[in-house]
């Protein structure tokens, strides 16, 4: 639904399908490294790019950012993708430093939801 008023301008509510963003930081600041395994992290359940972060222990790091769209699945679950971009920076003498989400994990969200309906 799109509302648009002249007063307080657009609002736009709609739905997607469930896409759990998940972050990697690697043990260098070098972006050139960490652009470089992309291909290899890229799957049709796997969106990725690279960027800087500065990390309160580690200081800058290069950071694997993913959009999983099908987390659930085997090959997009954080799991493997965290997994596959360990193998990656050991191949490159580097070291997965460590990872996060953005948003709740799909399982979390199902326990608030049934949280939720047990509660009506």
């Amino acid at each position: 639904a799109v509302v648009s008023t002249q007063s307080t301008g657009v609002s736009v509510v709609g739905a997607t399908p469930y896409v759990l963003s998940f972050n990697m930081a690697l043990n260098t600041p070098n972006m050139a490294i960490a652009k470089g395994m992309l291909p290899s992290v890229r799957s049709k359940s796997v969106q990725a790019m690279a960027y800087l972060n500065t990390h309160p222990v580690y200081g800058t790091v290069s950071e694997v950012s993913c959009n999983l769209t099908d987390p659930c699945s085997v090959e997009g679950s954080p799991e493997s993708v965290l997994e596959r971009v360990r193998a990656l920076a050991r191949e490159r003498g580097l070291e997965v430093c460590h990872w996060y989400s953005t948003n709740p994990q799909f399982g979390e969200l199902m326990d608030l939801y049934m949280k939720q309906v047990a509660q009506e």
